[in-house]
């Protein structure tokens, strides 16, 4: 079936037509992709809860000893991967090497993932200055600022989808991304500011407009 266009007379959408496109002028993997990368929520017609925000067009992925290029990558709201490759006429053995993107994407730490970003964003913005973790912020926890979690949930959420998970390593992930966390001293080694301790065991996700900046030792800075 070919692609059709909507012509509504009047306003009056029972009187539409159809109106077959001219395909002839549509570059199949170019336009789909713009139009993607416009229309994020399409991705997710069966959960309007949830959502994508793109953080890079056409990176270099290291696959393997090679390097290829996936047309979209992002992450939705619940902090997985979504990668958008558009192929077409392309023989199977095209399309499953494509299928090592996952591998690529597993193996990404958040400063990989935030250099992705922070390319992406300033192709659009020279003065872009946010960082990918502001950005998901502000895309899907703006009402989570009162929100909190205890880490004994957290835990026992993890080691219920992933029971060889070593308890103790999630508890000190917790505190080595926790900013207020005094013993966050002890991870010195890849800390992302992502949590504040409001009591003893509870946690909420860090603002840093409200709860200030923090030193990787847990000590509030300018304070």
């Amino acid at each position: 079936m070919g692609l059709f266009t909507l012509n509504v007379q009047n306003g009056d959408i029972s009187k539409a037509i159809l109106e077959k496109t001219k395909t002839d002028s549509i570059d199949y993997e170019k336009d789909f992709e713009n139009w993607l990368e416009n229309s994020p929520n399409v991705l997710f017609e069966d959960d309007e809860m949830n959502s994508v925000i793109w953080i890079g067009r056409q990176p270099t992925a290291k696959v393997g000893e090679s390097g290829k290029i996936p047309d979209l990558i992002g992450i939705d709201s619940t902090g997985d991967w979504v990668v958008v490759e558009l192929k077409k006429g392309k023989t199977p053995r095209d399309v499953v090497a494509q299928i090592l993107y996952a591998s690529w994407c597993a193996s990404l730490d958040y400063a990989g993932l935030d250099e992705i970003a922070q390319a992406y964003f300033r192709q659009k913005n020279p003065h872009f200055e946010n960082s990918l973790l502001q950005v998901y912020r502000e895309a899907f926890l703006k009402d989570n600022s009162v929100t909190t979690f205890k880490a004994t949930e957290i835990i026992k959420n993890l080691k219920a989808e992933y029971p060889d998970m070593n308890t103790e390593t999630i508890r000190c992930q917790i505190t080595q991304d926790c900013v207020n966390h005094s013993s966050r001293k002890h991870y010195p080694s890849g800390q992302r500011d992502l949590y504040y301790r409001v009591e003893k065991g509870v946690f909420r996700v860090y603002d840093p407009s409200k709860d200030g900046k923090w030193n990787s030792k847990g000590e509030m800075i300018g304070n």
